[in-house]
């Protein structure tokens, strides 16, 4: 089990399932992120930020990315962010795929917005994914 705190906010990895696609040339993880709020103060989140760095050695697909998040979380309530993340590596040879995806990434998300009284939030979440993650589908 993942999971974590991050400023007011406790998080945990839940639900994640692995697949293999392009004929075994890429992972992908199919899971959520719950949050909860455990301060005094509501949390309005505006933006995620995803970095993916690789565990071992081979080419990655992924990088960093910044989205919009307009989400609103109470004290003592929960949230709930669906995620799918892939890591493939087509220039590798097939013998050499089981080690890549057993080595796996990290997943780094960053949440950030403000409370009611304008400070400002970040809640760091740090998810390893690599072929023991997961139930396969």
């Amino acid at each position: 089990m993942q999971r974590g705190e991050s400023d007011s906010v406790v998080w945990e990895v839940v639900d994640i399932r692995q697949s293999l696609e392009e004929n075994g040339l890429r992972m992908r993880w199919r899971f959520a992120l719950v949050l909860k709020n455990t301060g005094g103060a509501p949390i309005d989140f505006e933006r995620m930020e995803t970095v993916q760095r690789r565990v071992g050695s081979g080419d990655i697909y992924g990088g960093m990315n910044s989205t919009a998040l307009s989400r609103h979380l109470e004290p003592g309530a929960e949230l709930r962010i669906s995620r799918s993340e892939s890591w493939g590596c087509p220039q590798c040879g097939p013998g050499s795929l089981p080690r890549f995806f057993s080595d796996g990434i990290i997943v780094s998300y960053t949440l950030r917005g403000h409370d009611a009284a304008g400070e400002s939030v970040r809640v760091s979440i740090a998810v390893r994914l690599n072929s023991s993650v997961g139930e396969r589908k």
